[in-house]
């Protein structure tokens, strides 16, 4: 604002738009992409706050208790092996799925095929070799190699059989070497394991197709991708053998070192958790829904081209399960399951697509169960944000302007159910994660067990047991688990028009990737927040070169974390300072030539970012003289003011009366005493509204309620109250 004598007589407005380089576009290999990201990324945001917190809980002897060590060293491990093992094992499986399909396909038409890949590199070789004339002979080495090739494959067919599968293995290296370089910008590492073990898988595919006495066909090629499929999944059975007591181990550590360090300590060992379990749930039902689809492609080609495999790792018998499954399944499968399996020449007649089903369905039979957890943690966050959802969409609403006493005392009554509806859910959530973490745990090493030691496989319980979780994972879950795909990956390919008309339906994904992109550091030359924070800085500098009297900034969600954090940092004390005598303030003040006001709304500072990063942002807890909270002077503002309606799913206040004598408040304490400008709780409106101006003038910090609502309408017309909070602070 500029004054021109008494008051300001003008009002200059800017835009600041950081949306772009948080967000997904309507890119359908970016959606793919940054969709499997965060899957990962979850796992990491766990690690890095158990991290954070070892830091903040060395003690005189600059060493951390040892259960915390011995957590911060669990939890880096899981994550590890979760990414870099666990993750590139089933990349293995959807390679082995792409060199199977095309080659099971071919078999029949194995001369045509040999005619067509000839040809075709002949070509390809010729305009290559033609293009590259003028380079050096090294240039023209790999053309002229591929035209002898091509060569080989149209004048001695016996080559055909080996040149067609490593022609095409080589294109699948290639394609996977490309996938694992942007992987390597966001997981470092990923790389040389998945390159590592896609050597491993190789070589036993192509030592298989060396080993096998009879002639080399490409039939025998799709049997050996199978037997690699066996080794894989042998692996990844005994990575969640291993993986299951090290989880016990991890938990055990959790609840030993959330003793110390009252709430930045439990805040951060769930927030651990919560990062792993989910990072590894929907690991688990995405591969469960990619290994549907697959088992069906699969099945089918191999069904077609009448390909045999008699399983080498996992016995006959466990893919019929005895003798009287064997009947049932031979009436279901006449072709694919003997009479007499274990007889030799019996042996050869067993189809390979059953193989491919029964190990599909044995797989979703042992995760089932985590699957069914997440599915309860889900249905736990839905029954918490359904009112929340409901008020977003306007179909719970108060009546404006109810002039009656009763009728402001029914909205008020309105606004606080549903506040103390969604703080109740989040206070709960700790608790809610651990008790399903545990249960997931012994899961896991039920799993573990059957996986290891897989009882008898008579009318037993056990037995039973596992026959209904895999009907309860082919009847149920698969269906829930590819909606839940299709559905995500809708909202992700169509985000642009989505957020655009019905922003309540991305609004969820789009939370969930702007926290993601805020602690990001990858790709290093790209790295989300810094982008962000310099084109904010970059506008706050030309800003400034008007003229202005103040700059008052004014965000919501999201942009309310973007601009604290970037005006803490803006104000934070030069080098060589000392910092118990600098004022953030007069920095600020000194950089822009006037003072800074900021204006959040629907701020997600307090129940978002410190409340599952305490470590990171303990400032936006810490006590002070008069409650806990943030204080304007700590980003270097003048005056700070927030607004929330009481269902706001992503932020709502910010300060708070303090709790018992722990160094941070708990975030979800929603208590005003002794009352403030009449307000006596969190979702209290200021009572008389406006409320006397002196009072407030003498405020650095305030805040209020707006009543009923969620988090996506705070500028719509009908907003009288922002539109008043706002002259407020631009008027000074």
């Amino acid at each position: 604002s500029a004054p021109n004598g008494a008051g300001p007589q003008s009002v200059d407005v800017y835009e600041m738009y950081w949306a772009d380089l948080s967000r997904l576009s309507g890119a359908i290999p970016r959606v793919i992409t940054e969709l499997f990201t965060l899957v990962f990324r979850l796992s990491k945001l766990g690690r890095g706050t158990v991290d954070e917190a070892l830091g903040g809980m060395k003690g005189a002897n600059d060493k951390a208790p040892a259960s915390w060590r011995c957590l911060a060293h669990l939890q880096t491990g899981l994550d590890w092996a979760f990414v870099n093992l666990l993750a590139l094992l089933f990349t293995q499986l959807g390679m082995l799925a792409l060199l199977i399909v095309p080659v099971a396909l071919a078999a029949p038409r194995a001369d045509s095929v040999r005619w067509v890949v000839g040809s075709g590199l002949a070509v390809f070789a010729f305009l290559w070799a033609a293009y590259r004339r003028q380079d050096g002979a090294r240039r023209v080495a790999l053309p002229i190699g591929l035209f002898v090739v091509a060569s080989f494959l149209l004048f001695d067919p016996a080559s055909a059989p080996w040149l067609v599968p490593l022609l095409w293995l080589a294109l699948l290296s290639l394609a996977l070497n490309a996938v694992l370089r942007v992987s390597e910008d966001r997981f470092p590492f990923t790389r040389p394991s998945g390159l590592a073990l896609w050597g491993l898988t190789v070589a036993s595919v192509v030592g298989f197709v060396c080993w096998n006495a009879s002639p080399v066909s490409l039939t025998l090629w799709v049997q050996a991708a199978l037997f690699g499929v066996e080794l894989v999944l042998t692996a990844v059975k005994w990575w969640w053998i291993a993986a299951a007591l090290v989880f016990a181990a991890w938990y055990v550590a959790g609840a030993l070192a959330s003793r110390h360090g009252g709430y930045e300590s439990s805040a951060s060992v769930d927030t651990g958790r919560l990062g792993m379990f989910a990072s590894l749930g929907a690991f688990v039902m995405l591969t469960m829904a990619l290994w549907a689809l697959a088992s069906a492609v699969l099945t089918a080609s191999v069904a077609s081209s009448d390909v045999r495999y008699v399983p080498r790792i996992f016995p006959i018998e466990e893919n019929i399960r005895g003798t009287s499954d064997a009947a049932a399944m031979a009436a279901a499968f006449p072709r694919q399951v003997p009479a007499a399996p274990e007889t030799g020449p019996a042996r050869d007649r067993f189809g390979a697509e059953f193989f491919l089903r029964f190990r599909y369905e044995d797989s979703t039979a042992s995760f089932a169960v985590i699957a069914a957890l997440l599915l309860i943690l889900a249905s736990y966050l839905v029954a918490v944000f359904v009112p929340s959802v409901l008020a977003e969409l306007k179909f719970l609403r108060t009546r404006a302007g109810a002039a009656s006493r009763s009728g402001a005392r029914a909205a008020e009554s309105a606004t606080r159910d549903l506040g103390s509806w969604l703080t109740a859910g989040y206070r709960r959530l700790g608790g809610a994660v651990s008790a399903i973490v545990l249960l997931s745990i012994l899961g896991a090493l039920a799993v573990a067990l059957v996986l290891y030691a897989k009882p008898a496989q008579a009318a037993s319980v056990w037995d039973r047991a596992v026959e209904f979780s895999a009907y309860l994972s082919q009847v149920l879950l698969k269906p829930l688990v590819l909606s839940a795909a299709g559905v995500g990956a809708l909202l992700s390919a169509f985000g642009g028009v989505l957020s655009r008309y019905v922003p309540g339906l991305r609004a969820p994904l789009d939370i969930a990737l702007d926290v993601d992109n805020h602690f990001r550091e990858f790709p290093r030359k790209s790295i989300p927040r810094a982008r962000i924070f310099s084109r904010y800085a970059a506008l706050l500098d030309h800003v400034s070169k008007q003229g202005y009297d103040r700059i008052v900034v004014v965000a919501h969600s999201q942009g309310t974390v973007i601009s604290a954090e970037l005006l803490r940092f803006l104000s934070d004390a030069p080098r060589g300072t000392r910092r118990a005598d600098h004022d953030r303030c007069r920095q600020l003040t000194r950089r822009y030539g006037c003072d800074i006001r900021l204006v959040t709304l629907g701020c997600p500072l307090r129940q978002l970012y410190a409340a599952r990063f305490p470590s990171l942002y303990g400032w936006v807890l810490r006590q002070h003289g008069g409650g806990n909270g943030p204080l304007a002077a700590d980003i270097g503002a003048h005056r700070w003011a927030n607004a929330y309606t009481s269902g706001d799913y992503v932020g709502r206040w910010l300060w708070s009366s303090p709790g018992g004598g722990d160094v941070l408040g708990h975030p979800m304490s929603d208590t005003v005493h002794p009352s403030v400008l009449g307000r006596g709780s969190a979702y209290s409106p200021f009572s008389p509204m406006p409320p006397d101006a002196r009072a407030l003038k003498a405020m650095s910090e305030f805040e209020l309620c707006l009543g009923l609502g969620a988090h996506t309408h705070y500028f719509e017309p009908d907003q009288a109250v922002v539109a008043w909070l706002i002259d407020l602070v631009v008027a000074g």
